[in-house]
């Protein structure tokens, strides 16, 4: 908290501006609940996925969005990635792996702006976890997946812009001694042992109709090893 805040006083920012964000021992509460002027949320990411449930977002958030991950992908080199020859174009991806943790935080998490309050104070969490990462090890490496390059890949939405089901499953289902035989399913695709993002490009449908095209979103994997407990305090009027 006192570096968070030293940060806010040399850049000369207001207070305003302070995401109440920060890494806490799991045996600590901040205060008694009905003290604070604002609801708080603890969490810690083991062996997780995290993703954003809110995925429909206005125009100006959308092109902001794309525009991060394209700059991000037009300076990182990707390869096919390993499995079943089998696999269909949605099930094939390209990993870049060896990458700095340091930097994809810094071009590609950290700018992508959320929507949803309960998704900000998520994504705030995780970002805690990997700054504590950096601050243990500042070559922290990072793998990062383009989902399904080759083709659309398209997810419903409910009337609140969450996404229904992010991940693809298993193939094939049945019968079950080869259930996913030819793919693992999308949250078995990470780098065992190291923070992995994956980048999906989704065309959002409702009602069998497109509604949103080409909407980035982020999926992160934290493994076991950089689990550390933290808490974060919602403010309303602040942006993500």
């Amino acid at each position: 908290m006192r570096v968070q805040l030293e940060d806010i006083r040399d850049s000369g920012r207001s207070l305003n501006d302070w995401k109440r964000a920060f890494v806490l021992d799991n045996a600590l509460r901040p205060c008694r609940q009905n003290v604070l002027e604002f609801d708080y949320i603890r969490g810690r990411f083991s062996d997780d996925w995290v993703a954003p449930r809110v995925v429909l977002a206005t125009d100006n958030v959308l092109q902001a969005n794309r525009q991060t991950v394209a700059d991000f992908l037009a300076t990182t080199q990707f390869i096919d990635d390993e499995g079943h020859q089998d696999r269909t174009d949605t099930q094939r991806h390209e990993v870049a792996t060896g990458l700095s943790l340091r930097d994809v935080l810094e071009r590609l998490l950290i700018p992508m702006r959320i929507t949803s309050s309960r998704d900000s104070q998520q994504i705030t969490g995780l970002l805690l976890q990997l700054s504590r990462a950096l601050e243990n090890d500042p070559d922290e490496p990072c793998a990062v997946y383009r989902m399904s390059p080759r083709t659309g890949r398209e997810r419903g939405v409910d009337g609140s812009g969450e996404v229904t089901n992010l991940f693809q499953g298993q193939a094939p289902v049945n019968p079950p001694a080869r259930r996913g035989e030819v793919y693992p399913g999308d949250r078995a695709v990470r780098e065992e042992g190291h923070v992995t993002v994956q980048i999906h490009t989704l065309d959002l449908t409702r009602d069998g109709s497109v509604v949103r095209e080409n909407v980035p979103v982020l999926a992160v994997w934290v493994p076991s090893r950089l689990a550390v407990g933290w808490i974060n305090q919602d403010q309303p009027g602040q942006n993500t």
